[in-house]
């Protein structure tokens, strides 16, 4: 039965390229960095094994963030503890770039950001957790979450891929 599914929790492995589906970069931003976001296999692991999302990226003077997200199916979360693997190749990882994750709650689409986090060299975990305390939206009516990579205030353009994996909620 659907009401027997476990709503309060939810991971993207991307082990399977349908979990792609779900997820999209806003190219109508304006000023997206994004080109385009594709199943991919791990930069670190066996070539040809779909197992990630791989985010094709152009920062320059105008385009300075890339919005990753989904949308979801409100349900009453007392907390969103939200977390991400993101693979960042060397030559961005010395540039100063950031990332925040975000939910997107409340009937007024409130857009809630986290503290801004360094990007750092190869795969590593960034996560935020939203609770009462410190969300000005509704928790109990979250209806998108997702990531933004942007740069740094005095990061130079780059461009190149960045590889996403075990988005979890």
């Amino acid at each position: 039965m659907l009401e027997d599914l476990d709503k309060t929790h939810t991971q993207y492995d991307f082990s399977y390229p349908v979990q792609s589906y779900d997820w999209y970069f806003s190219e109508h931003f304006e000023h997206s960095a994004g080109r385009g976001l594709l199943p991919s296999s791990d930069p670190a692991g066996p070539e040809g094994e779909i197992s990630c999302m791989k985010l094709e990226c152009e920062f320059t003077d105008e385009d300075q963030k890339v919005p990753v997200s989904t949308g979801l199916e409100a349900s009453v979360i007392p907390e969103i503890d939200l977390t991400v693997d993101i693979y960042v190749p060397a030559g961005l990882a010395e540039l100063g770039y950031n990332v925040e994750l975000y939910i997107v709650s409340s009937e007024k689409w409130l857009m809630e950001m986290s503290d801004k986090q360094t990007l750092k060299k190869g795969w590593n975990t960034y996560s935020f957790k939203w609770t009462e305390e410190n969300s000005k939206g509704d928790l109990s009516n979250v209806g998108g979450i997702g990531l933004w990579i942007e740069k740094g205030e005095n990061s130079v353009n780059w461009s190149g891929d960045i590889y996403i994996d075990n988005f979890e909620w």
